[in-house]
């Protein structure tokens, strides 16, 4: 089995603007996508190339064209082609990360030394949907300590955790804030630095972290259903600007797979380019029509269909959404409500919401023992 990897969303960077001592890098670009392309064999491998060339005939193409372009309005045929004809449940996952969240699930994990997060999941993702919402001096302040960990920097960063104008939290239920308290009452020592201090080479953005939790939760998932392990499994890495480097260094790649080449000669690598920046599109644009509160409004309807149609064509259990608990299940309502002949309206929202919102916790709650394992799988 080959499986043919490729991002979106800026690589995954989330740090400092670069030369400057404030700002994150992530406000254009908070999310992240990484798509897989699953060719079980030779034959299976041979149907795709054989689609592909009729997709290059069909529209002409004589050189490589990369999945953002297919967005444009020059591109609309082209795109809507590879939706009817191309994308399907069988070959295709999608991981879509919001680079806010994740930081947020890293801040929970470290100041709680991960307990809570294997004693009650549903809690742990509901305290980072919440601090997901946090303005952006809150992130700001946390890639800058890590960037320059000591004791002086890690005393400054838990003092302004502590005294943070959080929204849409109270003090009593907000880990972060009494956790942060309770250790300015005590010795600094650098060892609890070092649970935040997260690169061994002094990067000064959290690159490293998102690209590899990604590609790591990816890897699992085909193992996981497919029940195969490393020998069995050739992994194929759009060569992105070091992204080679950065997993050789922190993967196990003395047991894993895998080999990096371009996409411009690798035409696997430019079918999953294109379905993974499509849904990262139609994701962020999704989510910026809820959050102006202009989702009924009909000139964003063509969005949010494409939205529901590429996510009902990949099948939600071949997306995994790591996202807010409010962001999941709003995607999952796009999804339903776009697909059927729904009236579209709070009335018929609201209550589809709630619903979603159930179906994720429930989810939460099956699945959380799966991550403790992710290790040991990826060494398998």
């Amino acid at each position: 089995m080959k499986i043919y990897i490729d991002e979106a969303g800026n690589t995954g960077s989330a740090g400092i603007i670069k030369n400057k001592k404030k700002g994150i890098n992530f406000n254009s670009q908070p999310f992240f996508a990484l798509g897989m392309l699953i060719i079980k064999d030779d034959e299976d491998a041979k149907n795709m190339l054989e689609m592909f060339k009729r997709f290059k005939e069909m529209f002409s193409i004589t050189s490589e064209i990369k999945g953002a372009t297919l967005s444009t309005r020059e591109r609309n045929e082209e795109m809507e082609y590879l939706f009817n004809q191309f994308f399907d449940s069988i070959h295709f996952k999608i991981n879509i990360y919001d680079k806010r969240f994740y930081i947020s699930t890293l801040l929970l994990r470290t100041f709680s030394d991960n307990q809570i997060f294997y004693e009650d999941t549903v809690f742990f993702y509901t305290q980072a949907s919440i601090l997901a919402r946090q303005n952006n001096t809150f992130f700001e302040h946390y890639c800058s300590f890590v960037s320059n960990p000591n004791k002086e920097s890690y005393k400054q960063y838990l003092s302004f955790l502590s005294e943070f104008d959080y929204v849409e939290i109270d003090n009593e239920t907000n880990l972060i804030k009494n956790r942060a308290e309770e250790l300015l009452k005590t010795d600094i020592h650098m060892e609890s630095i070092n649970q935040l201090f997260l690169f061994e080479d002094g990067s000064d953005d959290l690159y490293d972290l998102i690209n590899l939790n990604a590609l790591f939760e990816a890897i699992t998932w085909i193992k996981q259903d497919n029940e195969l392990k490393n020998k069995d499994i050739l992994f194929i890495h759009d060569n992105i600007d070091k992204i080679e480097d950065i997993i050789k260094k922190y993967s196990f790649s003395e047991n894993l797979n895998i080999c990096f080449e371009k996409s411009s000669e690798n035409v696997f690598l430019q079918i999953i380019d294109y379905c993974t920046s499509l849904f990262l599109h139609f994701y962020k644009n999704t989510q910026q029509i809820f959050t102006e509160k202009k989702e009924w409004l009909p000139e964003n309807e063509w969005m949010l269909t494409h939205y529901s149609k590429l996510q009902n064509i990949l099948g939600a259990e071949n997306i995994k959404y790591t996202l807010p608990i409010q962001d999941w299940a709003m995607s999952l309502c796009v999804k339903d409500m776009f697909s059927l002949s729904m009236p579209k309206c709070n009335i018929v929202f609201n209550p589809l919401y709630e619903k979603k919102q159930i179906e994720i916790t429930q989810n939460l709650i099956n699945n959380s023992y799966i991550l403790p394992f992710t290790q040991n799988i990826l060494r398998r």
